[in-house]
């Protein structure tokens, strides 16, 4: 387990407590000096993009966003405990919100539609006679493949896997895992066709 440099711990308590995005902005860069997030150099991250950042205690990158990448105005990333993996050539838009208690992992050529969410935690709710506030979270690793779309105002829930080149129509709710291909709306968010070539149906005896 990593340890923190001295004095850390209560330096990155006090930038949290900043409500300024130039507290943001500090803490960002402490936790990229210590190796903790790895933004490519023609990675595009809006001025207005609000990234929470908490220290993993394993060492581990908490954020990654490959090259080419844009995230737009508004956006909100929060590694609650987990981390944010956003490959190359991807588009957050506007007033996105990922939340990772678990590990987002996006791929390649992703296009998130504004005011989307992805999430990748879910609530405890397992006793009814405590508040579901007081029971805690539990996190649900969350994929989206290669080359997806996801319209505007889609949700992400946690657990789920989209793949490689599906599309999620705006306003759908995914509570399970999306096949490769597959164009999915509504909620919760069905199958309506797959876009990739199909193998020939087998002929009937």
């Amino acid at each position: 387990m990593a340890a923190k440099p001295k004095g850390l711990a209560r330096l990155l308590r006090k930038l949290d407590s900043i409500s300024t995005r130039l507290g943001m902005r500090l803490k960002r860069r402490y936790l990229l000096a210590l190796g903790q997030t790895a933004i490519a150099a023609d990675a595009s991250v809006s001025w207005s993009a609000n990234i929470n950042l908490r220290w993993s205690s394993s060492g581990g990158t908490v954020l990654k966003i490959g090259g080419r990448t844009k995230i737009r105005e508004n956006t909100y990333l929060s590694t609650r405990g987990g981390s944010i993996t956003i490959g190359k050539r991807c588009t957050v838009n506007p007033f996105c919100v990922m939340l990772a208690e678990g590990p987002i992992t996006i791929g390649d050529d992703v296009i998130i539609g504004h005011s989307s969410s992805v999430i990748a935690f879910d609530h405890r709710f397992d006793d009814p006679e405590t508040p579901i506030a007081q029971q805690g979270d539990i996190a649900k690793p969350t994929t989206i493949e290669d080359n997806v779309w996801i319209g505007a105002g889609a949700r992400i829930l946690g657990g789920v896997t989209i793949g490689r080149g599906a599309i999620v129509a705006a306003g759908s709710v995914v509570t399970k895992p999306v096949p490769a291909g597959a164009i999915v709306g509504g909620v919760p968010a069905k199958v309506l066709r797959n876009r990739l070539p199909q193998p020939p149906a087998s002929p009937e005896d």
